[in-house]
């Protein structure tokens, strides 16, 4: 992981990009009875972890769950990494118990991944244990009305591990993470207000901060000559000799367009 130390003034640290969660998981039930399954699940987990590392993100894998207590262990490492975006590999079937936790505790939007190992399976010579790698969709319903229950945000993603398609979604979910990632430690200026009265279209700035995060600093438009350095004299002058619209004032004190360089006041 990423660590970037704060500013000098003592302003947090600006990201330069997301942190994104990963965790996969698998019923450890299913261990013992298919001693081949979870080897070919961390292989696929690890090419999952492969492909994400390449995104401009900070990946922060948690691993491989089995149960709901490693589900609660990999919800506190991905609480305390801050994550813009929390993926959620789901290798084959496991119960929405173990991921409760990275949804209570995760703070973040969720991504369920749902990739089987091949685009299509041996249906003549499968077995159960084969068949369980290709079971990534089986838990996704239970997982969709978990979060639902739990007013969690998420997402899926379905296809197969060298899926480009996927993948691409996957990445485009990835860079509005960035977006996030921006937004909640930006610092908004507001400046001005609408006509009195037009409530549609005012700027709230706790809304801002709910939905957006970062900080609305309210300006003044005398506020400028002490935030902005000015122009120098010399530079005022050659804009005002470059523009018709400002080269001409009228004796009411309206600028006029139709004015041509130079000319006296009308």
């Amino acid at each position: 992981m990423t660590v970037t130390t704060g500013s000098a003034t003592g302003a947090p640290p600006r990201r330069n990009q997301p942190t994104v969660g990963l965790v996969a998981g698998g019923l450890g039930t299913y261990w013992p009875q298919f001693p081949d399954l979870l080897p070919r699940l961390r292989r696929s987990a690890g090419r999952v972890a492969e492909r994400m590392r390449g995104f401009d993100a900070d990946v922060v894998d948690v691993g491989f769950v089995s149960d709901a207590e490693e589900g609660a262990a990999a919800a506190e490492r991905l609480r305390s990494a801050d994550c813009d975006l929390i993926v959620c590999f789901l290798t084959t079937y496991l119960t929405s118990s173990m991921i409760a936790p990275i949804a209570q505790r995760g703070h973040a939007p969720v991504l369920f991944v749902n990739l089987q190992p091949t685009e299509s399976m041996d249906h003549a010579t499968v077995d159960t244990g084969q068949w369980l790698a290709y079971c990534g969709a089986c838990p996704l319903p239970e997982m969709a009305n978990l979060f639902e229950r739990l007013g969690v945000e998420f997402r899926s993603v379905s296809g197969h591990l060298e899926d480009e398609r996927a993948w691409e979604r996957i990445g485009r979910w990835i860079r509005a993470a960035g977006v996030r990632a921006t937004m909640r430690d930006a610092r908004h200026g507001l400046m001005g207000h609408v006509y009195p009265g037009m409530m549609d279209v005012a700027t709230d700035p706790t809304l801002i901060a709910r939905n957006l995060g970062g900080h609305v600093e309210v300006v003044e438009f005398d506020d400028l000559r002490e935030r902005v350095p000015g122009p120098e004299e010399s530079s005022v002058e050659a804009k005002l000799t470059d523009s018709p619209w400002t080269a001409c004032p009228t004796t009411t004190g309206v600028w006029r367009a139709s004015c041509t360089r130079g000319s006296a006041p009308g």
